[in-house]
């Protein structure tokens, strides 16, 4: 445990604006250490404690970019986790809380700097595209900075 804080904090710090003011919350009250959507909303709505609350989760889904699907890791994250950290995309947009509407509302897709690299061999044009996510069509909407790997 002291390794991790001591990577988390120093060896490896997020790389977002104001790295120091974020914290993280996590239930671990049972066997499954995530809380609910709607708990999240309840939670987001009723906070007066943050300038902000955003929520993530990490998951393997399947990945179809038009060539040969695979099994990739993904992190599905509130329409307002990017406003919440405070960074700006290296291409394209990021979607924001406005683009939420319910569920499955804002079906987009943000690649990270590495993947667009490699899978995509730094095109441009991957704005726009459709991705099939679990047979879910996803439109890419931007790439996100190039040392940003999110809260994990």
């Amino acid at each position: 445990m002291v390794f991790s804080a001591l990577n988390a904090l120093i060896l490896r710090p997020l790389n977002v604006p104001q790295a120091q003011s974020l914290y993280a919350t996590e239930r671990t009250s049972d066997m499954w250490s995530y809380e609910s959507y709607p708990n999240y909303l309840d939670l987001r709505d009723r906070n007066r404690s943050f300038d902000g609350l955003a929520a993530y989760t990490i998951s393997q889904a399947g990945l179809d970019t038009g060539e040969n699907p695979f099994r990739a890791w993904v992190v599905e994250v509130s329409g307002n986790y990017f406003d919440v950290l405070g960074i700006q995309p290296y291409l394209g947009r990021f979607f924001h809380g406005s683009d939420e509407h319910g569920p499955n509302s804002a079906p987009y897709i943000v690649l990270t700097y590495a993947y667009w690299h490699s899978h995509f061999q730094d095109d441009r044009g991957v704005v726009g595209r459709t991705v099939q996510l679990n047979k879910h069509p996803f439109t890419v909407v931007g790439v996100a900075p190039p040392n940003f790997t999110g809260l994990y």
